[in-house]
């Protein structure tokens, strides 16, 4: 049997602690409430926070080149489409570096009709970041983040949390 002895100098053990301790203190907290926002729209209208003011909000943070994200855009189409009629709005946020123009095609192929807005990094910080895409924030109509959903996430999950806002019957993290 073979035995290897790992030598680990003291200096770099402590340099390792105090970048692990960096990064943690550095890492965003994410927002407790939906920031106030005007995002460019992908047909140059403007996509403003305060137009969803007291509804029960699913903010979509997205790309047109990300697997999860196409799995889940008729999830969010379908939402729309059930719930329109009941103070919920879907609000995709494309993170394309691509621009507007890109995501308005593929928003037409894809016959979306929620609300669309190019993201940014001031955006994406307002909500405290964003790990990974597709990330979504599930917003009260206090206008309190209510839960945040990271990767693909089928209809009915959502769909379950979104009713019990509109019910009213939802109101912690």
């Amino acid at each position: 049997m073979i035995h290897y002895q790992l030598s680990v100098r003291p200096w770099f053990l402590a340099l390792l602690v105090m970048l692990a301790n960096t990064l943690y203190t550095a890492a965003p907290s994410l927002a407790q409430s939906m920031p106030s926002f005007q995002l460019p729209g992908i047909h140059s209208n403007t996509v403003e926070s305060q137009k969803f003011a007291e509804q029960v909000v699913l903010i979509n943070f997205w790309a047109t080149w990300c697997p999860a994200c196409r799995q889940e855009i008729p999830v969010l189409q379908r939402l729309h489409d059930d719930l329109s009629g009941e103070d919920f709005s879907v609000i995709g946020i494309a993170m394309d570096k691509s621009g507007p123009a890109m995501v308005a095609k593929f928003a037409k192929k894809m016959r979306l009709t929620y609300s669309l807005a190019m993201g940014n990094a001031d955006i994406v910080a307002a909500f405290g970041g964003v790990a990974g895409i597709p990330t979504s924030f599930l917003i009260g109509r206090d206008g309190q983040v209510v839960k945040v959903y990271t990767g693909f996430v089928p209809h009915g999950e959502m769909l379950q949390d979104i009713k019990k806002m509109l019910d009213g019957t939802n109101h912690s993290k």
